[in-house]
């Protein structure tokens, strides 16, 4: 997989948190198991405070159409570096 640059937004049980969205750079993408992906961003553009129960909403670019948009679950607090997982 490439890296590239995504759009990620906060949510808690399907409501937009008051944060703006951050964009962020996929550092990588590593198949866990089969349909389980672990993706890794470098430090968002401003920093991503989130709780337990709390996902990312990615706006992924796709060529010339409007983002997919997929929610991903985080796996861990941010690491020193600032890059979540």
């Amino acid at each position: 997989h490439q890296a590239g640059k995504v759009v990620c937004s906060i949510f808690e049980s399907g409501v937009a948190m008051p944060a703006d969205p951050v964009t962020a750079r996929v550092r990588s993408v590593r198949e866990v198991v089969p349909g389980v992906r672990e993706i890794t961003l470098d430090a968002p553009s401003e920093p991503v405070d989130f709780l337990p129960g709390q996902w990312l909403s990615f706006h992924l670019p796709v060529s010339d159409r409007p983002p997919l948009i997929r929610a991903y679950s985080v796996a861990a607090p941010p690491a020193e570096d600032g890059s979540i997982v």
